[in-house]
């Protein structure tokens, strides 16, 4: 397995053994990362997790940025939330959900016509497959869990 300690408890896998922790369809948007960016005053962020630890994470690391967070526990109800919120900036989408998973339900997002948005899919699939799968299914970025915090808040700053 190719992993690279970034702490004490996250580990980053990248392509070809490579130890990177930042997966993107496009590879020259790399360079535009601002690490320092952090504040996401106003943007409107729908996460969509099941775990409720994972949730309360995520809501942890970016509630100190100044964005506005919305939940859906699964992909059914994160489609119905976008309905409702058109305004919505960013999706961060787990992948292995109940009722509604996040391939299926960012299939939905793109045939709504929501093609835009960026949606990041967050996951403890690790297998470079599973990556492959999820950007041909219409994600702009892969992140394996644990999350790493500074990786998730620069992969963000290059969506929004």
């Amino acid at each position: 397995m190719n992993s690279i300690n970034v702490s004490n408890t996250y580990s980053f896998f990248g392509d070809k053994g490579m130890n990177i922790s930042y997966h993107s369809k496009d590879p020259e948007s790399k360079e535009k990362t601002d690490s320092s960016k952090s504040n996401f005053e106003g943007a409107k962020i729908l996460i969509v997790e099941d775990e409720n630890s994972n949730f309360l994470l995520l809501e942890a690391i970016l509630k100190k940025t100044g964005a506005n967070l919305l939940h859906a526990w699964n992909g059914k109800q994160a489609i119905e939330i976008l309905d409702e919120n058109p305004d919505i900036d960013l999706c961060l989408m787990d992948l292995k959900m109940p009722i509604m998973d996040g391939f299926e339900a960012t299939e939905k997002i793109r045939e709504m016509g929501n093609k835009k948005l960026p949606v990041i899919a967050l996951t403890a699939f690790s297998e470079m497959y599973q990556k492959e799968i999820a950007l041909e299914k219409g994600f702009d970025m892969y992140m394996t869990k644990p999350l790493n915090r500074k990786a998730l808040i620069e992969n963000i700053s290059i969506c929004l």
